[in-house]
């Protein structure tokens, strides 16, 4: 299977926001987008603090919840107004300079 790129996670998350759940993208603002994108991230670090901890966890949920922050990633950098491989290649070179590094994407 090819790589996944940015354009396609939008539109596909753009027609499952609009035919699975019933609504469009910009139904939710940046906050909502934004906290949802928080929950699946927390969800991740509770599975690997459990593992950190020594306890049994199942990666593939560790790389779902991961998954699933992209999944919420990809409208929240349009409703705050940025393309995600724009803004993701903009903070990229940023952080690139500021460690003295001459790798951009």
């Amino acid at each position: 299977m090819a790589d996944l790129t940015f354009q396609q996670l939008a539109r596909a998350n753009r027609q499952r926001c609009e035919n699975g759940f019933r609504r469009a993208v910009e139904d939710w603002s940046p906050t909502d987008w934004a906290t949802a994108l928080a929950a699946e991230v927390g969800e991740a670090c509770n599975l690997i603090q459990k593992l950190r901890r020594g306890e049994e966890v199942d990666l593939d949920a560790i790389a779902d919840e991961l998954a699933d922050g992209g999944d919420e990633r990809g409208p929240a950098l349009p409703a705050a107004g940025a393309g995600p491989g724009a803004a993701v290649r903009r903070k990229f070179k940023r952080d690139s300079r500021r460690v003295g590094s001459d790798v951009e994407l």
